[in-house]
């Protein structure tokens, strides 16, 4: 949902909902995620304040298991032109430069803004607990539901020779 800056009286509202978001491999959208704020400034210089809020089914990194995740976020973001971005010989970006996006074709896509936020307040290892023992790496049985009976003593055959020094 792109944003056409011109001709928007400021600072103007905006609201809008996402079921879809291309997001990373162990995380998917559960529902929808609600996204509100302000757009503040003009076609060469503005500024978004808002909210995200939804929900996210993450992966456990140990054990696999899904579990639904709560998501409430807040954000401030700068936007500039394109043509401050066109960096001529021995320009240096200013820090606020650096920290601004891209206003691209005069508008602001409020989709682009979601999916980023989302994905920067994913963890970037999910466990389901803090005791999670996660897959048995013999038969992949997930040790928090079961004691599956595999040896925890497996020996690469590679090494079975050292056995017999002493």
């Amino acid at each position: 949902m792109k944003i056409e800056l011109s001709g928007l009286k400021m600072p103007y509202g905006v609201e809008a909902d996402f079921d879809e978001l291309d997001l990373a491999d162990s995380a998917r959208i559960s529902g929808r995620i609600h996204i509100h704020g302000v757009i503040d400034g003009n076609e060469s210089s503005a500024t978004v304040d808002g909210n995200l809020e939804g929900k996210v089914v993450l992966e456990c990194s140990r054990c696999l298991t899904e579990e639904v995740w709560p998501l409430k976020v807040e954000f401030h973001l700068n936007y500039l032109s394109s043509d401050v971005f066109a960096v001529e010989d021995g320009h240096q970006l200013t820090d606020a430069e650096l920290l601004a996006d891209e206003i691209i074709d005069g508008g602001i896509d409020l989709k682009v803004i979601a999916r980023e936020q989302v994905i920067l307040a994913l963890p970037q290892h999910h466990l389901c607990s803090q005791d999670c023992v996660g897959l048995c790496i013999s038969c992949g049985a997930n040790l928090n539901e079961e004691d599956c009976g595999c040896t925890e003593q497996t020996v690469d055959p590679r090494w079975e020779a050292l056995k017999n020094l002493n």
